[in-house]
């Protein structure tokens, strides 16, 4: 087996035990703004390994300042962030 065989998997940074780190591993999150109804929108964090619409339904509502910088197109379209 070659490297560029070798699948590299995003680790979930709750479940790695820190003193195991090793060069090459990847730590993930997943981030998922939500457009409101209401001209309105917010930005959910969940695991890597949570689908989208549960990191919707489930994740924590980010900070708005933080989720600006992440998503622009809300923020550019005037809508107004809903939460923290």
């Amino acid at each position: 087996m070659k490297d560029s065989d070798v699948i590299i998997e995003t680790l979930n940074p709750k479940n790695v035990i820190p003193d195991k780190l090793k060069p090459g591993n990847r730590l993930g999150t997943k981030v998922i703004a939500v457009i409101g109804g209401c001209g309105d929108w917010a930005a959910y964090n969940g695991d890597i390994d949570w689908s989208d619409d549960y990191v919707a339904k489930h994740g924590t509502k980010i900070p708005r300042e933080a989720a600006e910088r992440l998503f622009i197109a809300p923020v550019i379209a005037g809508l107004h962030y809903r939460g923290i």
